[in-house]
């Protein structure tokens, strides 16, 4: 088992019992054991349970009510996109899931790039413009200077987030930020992203033209769109 990595005891029991959900070892509408029994089973004390089930309840993983004890809810429906990285951390126990929750964040990557291009369509501030091109400086060198694969795969999450603040949209932010948590906590995820990271590379160097020509922004978003679904696909 895989799981983020927790500051401490209560997040890290948190993390057990969210993975248990995720994978339907607790169904939706099960109801949790008792403080005490977690407690036992997890070797601690029941105000470290109390805290698990806190953070559980702030990820919209549970629903507690006073005297009727914590109950499982919806991951699919109320959990939020820290849900995806659980389950691809945790590849070799629940593929299928981790298959298509991966699948699920790299669409959203492709809405996210492709939707950002296009709000470009106005121009781009020459000092964010700025910020995006020394960030794509250092990716172009990392790439070239055959940089390892955890190096690329954090420069190249930069580029993304000065794209993202550039539009300023921060909402866009929490699908790169779980994917990079993602990216930093599987090297296997590393080799497969950045297999061939030259071509990684040519995408984000047709993004840099798209940007410098804004009146043809629309139609390269529908074009890099269709040609990120298509790198997806080998992944």
């Amino acid at each position: 088992m895989v799981l983020p990595r927790a500051n401490n005891l209560a997040e890290h029991i948190a993390d057990k019992l969210a993975l248990a959900i995720v994978t339907g070892q607790w169904p939706v509408g099960a109801r949790l054991p008792s403080l005490q029994t977690l407690a036992t089973e997890h070797a601690t004390t029941v105000p470290t349970v109390q805290r698990a089930l806190a953070a559980l309840e702030a990820r919209s993983l549970v629903s507690g009510r006073r005297g009727s004890g914590f109950t499982v809810l919806d991951p699919e429906d109320q959990a939020g996109p820290e849900v995806l990285a659980l389950l691809i951390l945790n590849a070799r126990t629940c593929p299928n899931r981790a298959t298509k929750a991966l699948a699920d964040l790299l669409e959203l990557r492709r809405w996210i790039a492709a939707g950002l291009l296009r709000k470009f369509q106005r121009g781009i501030p020459a000092p964010l413009f700025a910020r995006f091109e020394e960030a794509m400086e250092r990716f172009r060198t990392a790439v070239e200077t055959d940089a390892d694969t955890r190096t690329i795969a954090s420069l190249e999450h930069d580029l993304l987030r000065a794209l993202v603040r550039a539009a300023r949209q921060s909402a866009a932010l929490a699908v790169i930020n779980v994917l990079d948590s993602v990216m930093q906590q599987n090297a296997d995820l590393h080799e497969v992203f950045y297999a061939s990271p030259r071509s990684t590379l040519r995408l984000w160097e047709g993004i840099d033209t798209a940007l410098r020509e804004p009146e043809r922004l629309a139609d390269l978003a529908r074009g890099f769109e269709n040609l990120l679904e298509s790198f997806d696909a080998h992944l």
